[in-house]
C-alpha cells in the first residue's frame, strides 16, 4: 500500500510503522490547513507506542526511536503526554501567499508492506475523517456516530492501495 509522508523523510531508513506515524502527522497538518506544519501535535504516549509497535520512550538511546529523532522533534510533558513536531531544519515547504493549499509540507509516496502498519493506517484514515477530531482548546474530542466523507487527500491514498 502507498501512503503520503513528508518528502524530507524518504531519504531516512524508517520502518513501515514509523511511516504511518508520519503520515498521520501529515494528515493532521492537511486537516488543520495553512501553516500547520509549524505546530506541535499532542498525543497520548500509548497511542504513539501502539502505532510504532514498541514500548520504547522517546528519550534515551532506544534503537526503535533513534531514526524518528532525525525526522521529528519529541517533547515529553509527562509519561503519558508527548508532543511531536516536524523537524524545522529538514522539512520542505510549499509556500505561496495567494494559494490556500500552499504553505504546507511537500509530500512523497512511500510503500508500506507490513500488515499491522497497513491495518493501523486504515483505522487512522477513518479517525482523520472525523470533523471533530482536532481541538485547539484541549477539550475532549467529541466523536459522533456519523460517517463523514473523506477529504480528497485521504481518498488519494485509498485509491493507491492497489499499488498504482
Amino acid at each position: 500500500m502507498k501512503i503520503l509522508v513528508p518528502s524530507y523523510v524518504v531519504k531516512f531508513d524508517l520502518t513501515d510503522n514509523q511511516h504511518v506515524l508520519l503520515a498521520l502527522m501529515l494528515g493532521i497538518q492537511n486537516k488543520i490547513g495553512r501553516g500547520a506544519h509549524n505546530e506541535e501535535y499532542l498525543f497520548h504516549a500509548n497511542d504513539i507506542r501502539f502505532i510504532l509497535n514498541t514500548h520504547a520512550n522517546p528519550w534515551g538511546e532506544h534503537p526503535e526511536m533513534k531514526p524518528l529523532h532525525q525526522v521529528i522533534n519529541f517533547s515529553t510533558y509527562n509519561e503519558f503526554n508527548w508532543g511531536l513536531s516536524f523537524n524545522k531544519k529538514l522539512k520542505e515547504v510549499w509556500e505561496d501567499k495567494n494559494v490556500r493549499e500552499f504553505n504546507r509540507l511537500k509530500e512523497a509516496w512511500v510503500e508500506i508492506n507490513d500488515i499491522r502498519a497497513i491495518t493501523n493506517w486504515c483505522f487512522l484514515i477513518g479517525r482523520l475523517a472525523d470533523k471533530n477530531l482536532i481541538h485547539e482548546d484541549g477539550g475532549l474530542f467529541y466523536h459522533s456516530g456519523k460517517k463523514p466523507k473523506l477529504p480528497s487527500y485521504l481518498w488519494k491514498q485509498l485509491i493507491n492501495t492497489d499499488g498504482r
